[in-house]
Order: structure tokens, then C-alpha cells, then sequence
């Protein structure tokens, strides 16, 4: 009787840890760029859920809430009238935006384009919020939109640069 030995010879493991190494180190830099990207597109989930946030702060201590933004620093935050001091308002939370993400500017009805200093967006107690749009960029040029209904208070969130038309 001849004996069957099931395994695989160390060749073997070799040829396959060699083929796995070179398939690893062609796909690494695609991969790379891949979760580059997923860092604007979870920037913007995160936005989507501060907004939110702030909407149903806002309407459930029925005051005006404010969703700050500031481009030189590259941050949000967000402030009530239930925060103010002598000093002024105080920041409720601050959010951060993801590495290699940056604010691009902010479009309000109200105040147009901001693109330098600060802007501020408004949320009020009935759930409304002002209508506007926050650009958000990536390193490599990629860009969303996140479109704000002012009366329906949701978020939309659009691949490239939303214009102001609408």
C-alpha cells in the first residue's frame, strides 16, 4: 500500500507567500488612495450627524443654536443661547474634520459665500435651518457638497462642487 501525505511542501508556501508579497505590494498604493478617500466620505458622515445634532438640540431646548465654522483653524462647533457668558457664547461640542480634510467654504442665503475667517449657520427652535451648503475638500482635489433644506431639515450629500442655483 502506497501512503497518502496531505500537506504542501515548503516550496509550495514559498511560491504562494512570494505571489501574495508582489500582489500586495502592486495593490498597496490603489489601497492607499482608497481609504484617503473614505476619510472625506466619513468627514462628511460625521457633518450629516452633527447637523442633525445640533437640529434636534436646538428644537427640543427650543432655542436658536448656532453651527460655527472657522476656516483658518479648520473647525466646527457648535454654541446655544442657554451657553452664553460674559465672555459671549460658549462652544457646546467641536468637531475636528478628518486628516487631510478641509473646509472649503460655506454658502448661506443669508450671507452668501464664506470661504476666510468664520461663518455661522442658525438652527431654530420650530426645527428650521438656514438653507445652505459646506464644501468639503481632500488632499487629492476630491470634493463633496452637503446640502442643508431649510425647511424639511435633512442633509444631502453631493459627490463634486454644488452649486448655488438652486
Amino acid at each position: 500500500m502506497q501512503s497518502r501525505r496531505s500537506g504542501y511542501t515548503l516550496v509550495e508556501l514559498v511560491i504562494v507567500i512570494v505571489v501574495v508579497s508582489i500582489l500586495l505590494l502592486v495593490g498597496m498604493p490603489r489601497f492607499r488612495r482608497m481609504l484617503a478617500g473614505d476619510e472625506l466620505h466619513a468627514t462628511c458622515r460625521e457633518l450629516v450627524g452633527l447637523v442633525r445634532s445640533v437640529r434636534e438640540q436646538a428644537m427640543g431646548g427650543q432655542q436658536v443654536m448656532r453651527l460655527r465654522f472657522d476656516f483658518a483653524a479648520n473647525r466646527v462647533w457648535v454654541e446655544g443661547q442657554g451657553a452664553e457668558t460674559a465672555d459671549g457664547p460658549q462652544a457646546v461640542s467641536e468637531y475636528q474634520p478628518g486628516e487631510g480634510v478641509r473646509l472649503l467654504d460655506l454658502w448661506s442665503r443669508r450671507a452668501g459665500t464664506v470661504s476666510a475667517g468664520e461663518a455661522t449657520l442658525l438652527f431654530f427652535p420650530k426645527g428650521y435651518v438656514e438653507q445652505a451648503i459646506i464644501h468639503l475638500e481632500d488632499e487629492g482635489g476630491r470634493r463633496y457638497s452637503l446640502e442643508l433644506m431649510p425647511f424639511l431639515g435633512t442633509v444631502e450629500l453631493h459627490e463634486g462642487y454644488l452649486g448655488y442655483e438652486r
